[in-house]
């Protein structure tokens, strides 16, 4: 989803899609990004956004990573979002190849 100013200016994106937790049975959504333009931040974009996503998806468990250092953690938070202590993320490094992968699970060097 967009944000726009006329005439056709972009000035915020929200991207999100359908996720389904295992340990929870059921379908959730992730929001990936959430951007606004500096000139509008402050200005409700950011918060129009996330509500057009939260009003597509009543019902369904919304998650978001944020970066702890981000500043505007405190967005989320206002707007219901908790942090989950439970969770950690884990992230594979790019570039290392499925050879090697295969390697470890096998046992060989």
């Amino acid at each position: 989803m967009v944000a726009e100013r006329k005439p056709a200016t972009l000035v915020g994106i929200v991207v999100s899609f359908e996720n389904y937790s295992t340990w929870e049975g059921r379908v959730g959504i992730h929001i990936t990004d959430l951007w606004a333009e500096p000139e509008a931040r402050g200005q409700g974009v950011g918060e129009a956004l996330i509500e057009e996503v939260i009003a597509l998806h009543p019902q369904e468990r919304i998650d978001a990573f944020v970066l702890r250092e981000n500043k505007s953690r405190w967005f989320y938070e206002h707007r219901g979002f908790v942090e989950q202590k439970k969770l950690c993320l884990y992230r594979r490094a790019a570039g290392r190849s499925l050879s090697k992968f295969a390697d470890l699970m096998t046992g060989e060097n």
